[in-house]
């Protein structure tokens, strides 16, 4: 995430067009793009902070996952077809936080750092709501009046 897919990227568009190109912000090294935001005005840092902080969420990513798919096989309540179509679901859902998170973003409803986190939170969640045992998703019964 640091080195190796910014300088493929970069490999890859020079490749298609068969000539040097300017780096764009995906094609930025960590280190790039830290230097990028110091010089940058308030609409490309927004922008360049959420690329920074989508490949910290995304270097993550795999070890949230583990912890989903490690929760749901200890639950054994599930069977293996349908432990593996959750596991299918929350990829899914991950890919669409990650689209809501850069439109919240772009159109300033939230933080770029905390847009970029949209999926990691949502998967998060998503792992301690498997955990939970049966009866603590129950709603807690009022006493009469």
């Amino acid at each position: 995430m640091a080195w190796v897919i910014p300088a493929s990227n970069q490999s890859y568009r020079e490749q298609m067009v068969r000539q040097p190109l300017l780096k764009g912000d995906r094609e930025m090294s960590f280190a790039e793009l830290r230097h990028a935001l110091a010089t940058a005005d308030s609409d490309r840092s927004r922008h360049l902070l959420f690329q920074f902080h989508t490949r910290l969420g995304l270097a993550g990513a795999p070890v949230t996952f583990a912890a989903f798919a490690l929760v749901l096989v200890m639950r054994q309540r599930m069977r293996r077809e349908v432990s593996v179509a959750a596991i299918v679901a929350a990829s899914f859902g991950y890919y669409v936080a990650l689209w809501l998170g850069n439109g919240f973003n772009r159109d300033g409803i939230l933080s770029p750092q905390f847009s970029a986190w949209v999926p990691q939170i949502a998967l998060v969640l998503a792992t301690i709501f498997a955990w939970l045992p049966k009866g603590r998703l129950k709603a807690v019964p009022t006493s009469p009046a």
